[in-house]
């Protein structure tokens, strides 16, 4: 893998992991925010229990002596606890909306890191192809070197049973034309012995002649006549 997709991917997964990281901040903000929201529901609960028993004995100790009294007395209590009701139900709702954030943002963290580690695995797998893919080269390098490195050696060695071999084709070609040499001599001695040869023969016929002409006639008598 080329190096500028490397440095994208990493810059892309950095920003990712910075997104997470925010994501994380606003879950636990919203944890904290529903803790507190849980525990004010808790204490306006409390105040409730406590407070409706207190007004109840003094409901009960506080008896109204007329039926409009004791209306009157029953309303407030009621619209008291209406409110107390409802401020519970706002602080639940509040603790739900705080709650139903956390949850949004507990997805998208998750959803953030799965995404880095599908990009961190991306990457990996792009470095580790990028690793193989050199690796694969470096051999082919060294066993080019080394192939190149036997070549060279070999055409050496070539190179040097060619000078020898030229240098032992020089001297027999040498040998050779002084073969040649001493042949064309004694060839040109073979000529001349051979010259000289035929001219004693030719003397000896002639003398061989002459003689017999002498013994047959007593004289020598001239070829021809």
């Amino acid at each position: 893998m080329p190096e500028k997709m490397i440095k994208i991917s990493l810059a892309w997964a950095i920003g990712t992991l910075f997104s997470v990281t925010l994501a994380a901040n606003s879950l636990v903000f919203a944890g904290e925010k529903a803790e507190e929201t849980k525990a004010k529901a808790e204490e306006v609960t409390k105040t409730t229990e406590a407070t409706q028993p207190e007004k109840t004995e003094k409901t009960v100790e506080k008896a109204p002596a007329t039926p409009e009294e004791l209306a009157k007395t029953t309303a407030e209590a009621a619209d008291a606890a209406k409110k107390i009701a409802d401020k519970a139900i706002q602080s639940a709702n509040s603790a739900r909306s705080e709650a139903d954030a956390a949850v949004l943002a507990a997805h998208q963290a998750a959803n953030a890191a799965a995404f880095i580690k599908a990009q961190a695995d991306t990457t990996k797998a792009n470095a580790e192809s990028a690793q193989s893919a050199a690796d694969a080269a470096a051999e082919v390098a060294k066993f080019a070197t080394e192939r190149s490195e036997k070549v060279k050696k070999e055409a050496e060695a070539i190179k040097a049973k060619a000078e020898e071999a030229t240098k032992e084709a020089k001297t027999k070609a040498d040998a050779a034309d002084k073969a040649i040499e001493m042949v064309n001599k004694a060839a040109k001695a073979a000529n001349a012995a051979m010259t000289e040869a035929n001219t004693a023969i030719q003397a000896a016929n002639k003398a061989n002649y002459e003689a017999a002409m002498v013994k047959q006639y007593g004289y020598h008598q001239p070829q021809g006549n």
